[in-house]
């Protein structure tokens, strides 16, 4: 899965995320980074860096700071 939403580290994204127990969360994260299988960034539902599995990533779209 592979989005420009998360392209520039620094962007606001909101997504939905399952959790490997099959647990849904809708979070707003600030990306540092990304790979090929991974986005890392500040999760602002945990308030801490966390990743982010993109398989995971069940929707994502781009979202204004607060």
């Amino acid at each position: 899965m592979e989005q420009k939403v998360w392209k520039q580290p620094g962007h606001f994204v909101e997504i939905v995320y399952m959790a490997k127990d099959g647990t849904l969360t809708q979070r707003k994260v600030k990306v540092v980074s990304c790979n090929r299988n991974s986005v890392y960034g500040y999760c602002y539902l945990r308030h801490q860096m966390r990743s982010f599995l993109k398989r995971n990533i069940l929707a994502a779209y781009p979202n204004l700071p607060a």
